[in-house]
C-alpha cells in the first residue's frame, strides 16, 4: 500500500510539474495582413486564386528556444497537404511563415478547414497551433441586380445626383461598382442584399466627364474572391442638353428645341437676347435678319448650344 501511495504521488507530481512547464512556443498568430497594418492580422480566411492582397496566410509564432522546426498544414482529416518549412534551424525568437493556399502538386487546396502545425526536434514534440485557417476559391452568386436610373447630373443641386444600385447574393459579400471598367464603389459591409450609391465624383472630387459610361456590378466575398461583373447599361453624365446641334428656321419663325436637364428652370441667350424658361420644349423666335447664330442654354454654369441657321425659304 506505502509504495502504491508513493507512486501515485509521483505520478502525480510529474503531470503536474509537466502543467508547469511552459511552451516551446507562444505569441502564436495566424489570419490575412492589414494593409497598413504590418503588426496586425485579420481572420484567417483567404482564397488561395483572389489575385488579390488576401491571396494567402500569414503563420507567427515565438520560440522561447533555439532549435529545428518543421511547419505543415493539415486538413480536417489529419492527413498534410503543405510542409511550409522541413527541418529548419531557428534561432530563439519570431518565425514568420506563409501560406499560399497550394499543395505541393501546384494544385489549389479545397475549400475547407485547415490547420498549422510546428514539430520541435529537440523536444520530440508536434503542437498545434490553435488556429484554424479556411480556405475560400468560390466566387459569390449575384442573384439580382438593378440600378435606379441611368442618367445622372452631380452639380450638388439635390436632383439627379446619386446613382443607386439594389442587389441581392447568394451569400454575404461587399457590392462593387465599376465605370468604364474602373471600380468606383465597395460597399462597407458585407451583406446578402443591400444597395450601394454613387454621386458621379472621383476620388479628387470632381464630377466625371459628361457623356455616356458603362456601368458594372461585382459582389466580393470576406475571402477575397469576386463575381463576374454583370453589365448594369450605360449611364449618361448631363447637365443640360440640347436635342438638336442645328436648327433651320426662316424669319421671325419660331422653332421648338427640346432641353433635356433635371434642374427647374435653365437660362438661355440667342440672337441679343436672354431669359429663362422651364426645361422641356424651349420656344423661341429668329431674327428678322438671315445669317447664322448660336443658341446657349445653362443650368449652374454649365452649359450646350445650337447654331440656328436663318434663311429664306422658297
Amino acid at each position: 500500500m506505502l509504495a502504491l501511495l508513493g507512486a501515485t504521488a509521483a505520478a502525480f507530481a510529474l503531470t503536474e510539474g509537466q502543467k508547469l512547464r511552459l511552451s516551446p512556443i507562444t505569441r502564436t498568430q495566424v489570419g490575412r495582413t492589414i494593409p497598413g497594418q504590418p503588426h496586425r492580422l485579420g481572420p484567417a480566411l483567404f482564397s488561395p486564386i483572389c489575385r488579390c492582397r488576401s491571396d494567402h496566410v500569414s503563420i507567427r509564432f515565438f520560440l522561447r528556444r533555439a532549435g529545428r522546426v518543421t511547419v505543415t498544414i493539415r486538413d480536417s482529416g489529419g492527413g498534410t497537404v503543405a510542409t511550409l518549412v522541413d527541418d529548419r534551424s531557428y534561432r530563439r525568437g519570431w518565425v514568420r511563415l506563409a501560406w499560399n493556399g497550394l499543395e505541393p502538386s501546384g494544385i489549389v487546396a479545397g475549400d475547407g478547414v485547415y490547420k498549422p502545425y510546428v514539430h520541435l526536434a529537440r523536444e520530440h514534440r508536434t503542437i498545434g497551433l490553435p488556429n484554424p485557417i479556411t480556405v475560400d476559391s468560390t466566387a459569390p452568386t449575384v442573384a439580382s441586380v438593378v440600378a435606379s436610373r441611368l442618367v445622372l447630373s452631380p452639380d450638388g443641386d439635390g436632383r439627379g445626383d446619386v446613382l443607386t444600385v439594389r442587389y441581392k447574393l447568394a451569400e454575404p459579400a461587399h457590392g462593387l461598382l465599376f465605370v468604364d471598367g474602373v471600380r468606383r464603389v465597395r460597399t462597407r459591409f458585407a451583406r446578402k442584399a443591400d444597395a450601394l450609391r454613387w454621386y458621379g465624383k472621383l476620388p479628387d472630387g470632381k464630377p466625371l466627364a459628361t457623356g455616356p459610361h458603362v456601368l458594372a456590378f461585382a459582389a466580393q466575398d470576406a475571402a477575397g474572391n469576386v463575381s463576374k461583373r454583370k453589365r448594369l447599361g450605360t449611364l449618361t453624365i448631363r447637365y443640360v442638353t440640347l436635342a438638336r446641334s442645328l436648327v433651320s428656321v426662316g424669319p421671325r419663325e419660331r422653332f421648338y428645341i427640346r432641353v433635356s436637364t433635371d434642374a427647374k428652370r435653365v437660362g438661355w441667350r440667342f440672337a441679343g437676347r436672354s431669359g429663362s424658361a422651364r426645361p422641356g420644349t424651349l420656344v423661341l423666335r429668329a431674327p428678322k435678319r438671315v445669317g447664322s447664330y448660336r443658341l446657349y442654354v445653362s443650368v449652374g454654369g454649365r452649359a450646350d448650344s445650337a447654331r440656328v441657321k436663318v434663311e429664306r425659304i422658297g
